[in-house]
């Protein structure tokens, strides 16, 4: 082998040498780029991570994983065509990746879009059937059809692969609500409460029944200050603590917790229940402070709950309900009486 030759070898060699250096000294600044961008989507800074995922993709464009984390992040931004073209790629790169066609799925029933994210979520399937994410948006889809023998089947089924899964107590308590099967629902509830305690959903779901379809009100307070205990800061449990009290005739209370509720969330519905519960205190002139508050935040009376089985707020005068008939608002009353006493004598 003559010196040309030999010197054209080295060339060539060196020449693969380099290609490679290149290849893997971009696969790991993607890597570090979508490190970075997973950082930031842990802390809800949606904008920037979607920025660091398309570096990466900028350095390496068929790294499926870049797509992919892209796609969360666009979903957890509302983005959902965005959302959707992600994945596609991402489903484009490895076809066969479970959790992209699952994704693209829950995505699709964000839209409204329910077949198709059924199919989705049955290619997900195929490709893995012990894919309980996809279990669990397939079983989302049929509930938002009103299909729900057939999204009880899918919550199980995702459920049995994986039990502890919170998320699948509490869709399927969801669904046993709507059925009207009260006692099956607060036991999935309470599943999903026990798994994840932070939960508010799950509890939200079980104070509606308790109150608003048995009105236990008395037992719905309760199970209101346990979820409390362990939710100190849920604008949600601190606002339906004020609605239990509005129910029971405890306005100061109520307002209480109401404020309590607001100045965590500035959610309209709770400006509009301070606005009655003023009304109901003669404190008129606040009271249309808050009412207005509340409909310039956009409060929607068609939209409101109230959980009073009776259609009207519980009072021990007003509602012939099986709390005040069991006597819990009375017992429940004169338990707020003796706290308030017992307080007043320590301050």
């Amino acid at each position: 082998m003559n010196n040309r030759t030999v010197n054209k070898l080295i060339s060539v060699v060196s020449l693969i040498i380099l290609i490679y250096i290149i290849s893997v000294s971009a696969e790991e600044s993607s890597s570090q780029w979508i490190e970075k961008g997973r950082d930031f989507h842990n802390a809800s800074q949606y904008d920037d991570a979607i920025d660091c995922y398309e570096e990466a993709i900028a350095l390496e464009p068929e790294n499926e994983a870049a797509w992919f984390d892209k796609g969360l992040a666009l979903k957890k931004e509302g983005k959902y065509d965005e959302a959707i073209n992600a994945f596609n790629k991402a489903i484009e790169i490895d076809p066969q990746d479970a959790d992209s066609w699952a994704t693209k799925g829950s995505v699709l029933n964000d839209q409204g879009k329910y077949d198709e994210a059924i199919q989705d979520c049955d290619k997900a399937i195929e490709l893995d059937s012990q894919n309980n994410y996809a279990w669990i948006h397939k079983g989302f889809a049929f509930y938002r059809q009103g299909k729900y023998d057939e999204a009880i089947r899918s919550y199980d089924k995702a459920i049995e692969i994986d039990p502890q899964y919170a998320e699948a107590w509490r869709y399927k308590g969801f669904v046993l609500d709507d059925q009207g099967k009260y006692d099956e629902a607060i036991r999935s509830y309470d599943k999903a409460i026990e798994l994840d305690p932070q939960d508010i959903d799950s509890w939200n779901g079980e104070l509606n029944i308790i109150a608003g379809r048995k009105g236990k009100i008395g037992d719905a307070l309760t199970l209101c200050n346990r979820a409390l205990e362990m939710n100190p800061e849920s604008s949600t449990l601190l606002y339906y603590k004020g609605e239990i009290l509005y129910c029971l005739g405890d306005y100061e209370e109520a307002l209480t917790y109401y404020n309590k509720a607001l100045e965590i969330e500035l959610d309209p519905t709770a400006y509009y229940d301070k606005g009655l519960v003023l009304q109901k205190l003669k404190r008129n002139e606040e009271a249309a402070i808050a009412l207005s508050k509340a409909n310039e935040l956009g409060f929607e009376p068609g939209n409101y709950l109230n959980i009073c089985p009776c259609g009207e707020r519980i009072s021990s005068t007003n509602c012939d309900s099986s709390a005040a008939s069991s006597g819990l608002i009375s017992s429940t009353l004169e338990e707020n009486e003796t706290r308030k006493s017992m307080i007043s004598s320590t301050s």
